[in-house]
């Protein structure tokens, strides 16, 4: 396994070059292991519609609420004012009570006061942003590769299908992180 760290490449000797017969069986180890690494995985595929469909189609969300628990979570305007109307707030009133700005972009606060604390779920899931739809898809990718957010169970349980698929179609497997 190669992980990209910024312009770096560092290798990880338990996950190097790993054949697909090597995989057979350590799916479990291999997910805790993406799960901890903290990163972002590159899932070496482009990040075109189909793809991201194809994901999805893997992808079978957990509700442990990770996402709502990450940092980033930006908002359009139209999205401050769908979520606005939604609530039955106006803009400003969303913006003080729910938001703060860095970097001349908007975001929610961190952890999301959205999450319900009693149940997994979110209170506004119909409204939410669209990182959060597209989330643990980590996009746009400035190189156009398919990016996966580690924090997310589900999400390393998707990637190592996707790791899979591709280890059919070649002799080695590469995963490799940035962070």
């Amino acid at each position: 396994m190669n992980m990209s760290v910024a312009n770096s490449e560092v290798k990880i000797s338990k996950w190097d070059g790993l054949n697909l017969k090597d995989l057979r069986g350590r799916e479990a180890e291999l997910i805790e292991d993406l799960r901890h690494s903290g990163r972002q995985i590159n899932l070496s595929v482009p990040a075109t519609a189909d793809k991201v469909t194809t994901f999805f189609r893997m992808f079978t969300c957990q509700r442990c609420g990770e996402c709502c628990r990450t940092d980033g979570i930006v908002l359009s305007s139209n999205e401050v004012e769908r979520i606005a109307s939604f609530l039955g707030i106006s803009r400003k009133q969303f913006k003080t009570l729910y938001t703060f700005t860095r970097n001349g972009g908007r975001f929610i606060a961190n952890p999301c006061p959205f999450l319900h604390n009693d149940k997994p779920g979110c209170a506004i899931y119909t409204s939410r942003p669209q990182v959060c739809r597209l989330f643990p898809v980590n996009t746009p990718a400035t190189d156009g590769m398919l990016y996966c957010n580690s924090a997310c169970p589900a999400g390393c349980q998707a990637a190592v299908k996707i790791l899979e698929y591709q280890a059919r179609i070649a002799t080695k497997v590469e995963v490799r992180y940035v962070s």
